[in-house]
């Protein structure tokens, strides 16, 4: 029920899916750009709910509190991640792929709303280490359109790869952003 209001209220609100969102892959790392704006959450949760598939996703720890929101948060799907700790994420992250048929998680690696000039890796590496491809997915608010490309399997050379996601980003309109071409000068 929850699902068909989601995905119903996306259709409303004029947004569509584009591009060739993966249908038979059971497990990958959802790959979001921009995160621009906190309705992101909203969008992304119709998208969700408009192509049927259950995707958890990373936040900050602060947005699980107080309990009330927590719950909330949870149940949405969401994993509280404590950007302070040294404790390797990735890897607990990793074990969830390695411990489920199917798992998909979706991660914002521009790691805040603000303009950045470098992502957070962490996205990266857990696809690397659980061997599962990325999935490049942009939102394009201009023409309220959630955009997916094609599956993405990094190689371990992340200089090299990071350009590869800037070329694809650099074609969604509303993505132009420091780190794309920052990524795109380096080539």
């Amino acid at each position: 029920m929850f699902r068909w209001i989601a995905a119903s209220l996306f259709r409303l609100a004029g947004w569509k899916l584009a591009g060739p969102y993966p249908t038979s892959l059971s497990k990958y790392v959802l790959m979001v750009a921009p995160h621009a704006t906190s309705k992101d959450f909203f969008v992304g949760v119709g998208a969700r709910a408009a192509i049927g598939h259950w995707i958890y996703y990373l936040g900050k720890k602060e947005l699980f509190k107080p309990a009330p929101v927590a719950w909330f948060m949870k149940a949405m799907g969401g994993y509280p991640v404590d950007r302070g700790k040294t404790k390797n994420f990735v890897d607990s992250v990793v074990d969830l792929f390695n411990n489920h048929q199917e798992f998909r998680i979706c991660v914002t690696p521009e790691g805040t709303r603000g303009d950045v000039t470098e992502l957070k890796t962490g996205f990266y590496y857990m696809a690397l280490k659980a061997q599962v491809p990325i999935i490049f997915c942009a939102f394009d608010y201009a023409r309220k359109l959630v955009y997916f490309g094609e599956p993405f399997r990094p190689t371990g050379n992340w200089n090299q790869d990071k350009v590869e996601i800037a070329r694809f980003f650099n074609t969604v309109q509303g993505t132009r952003k420091s780190w794309i071409q920052h990524y795109l000068s380096e080539a």
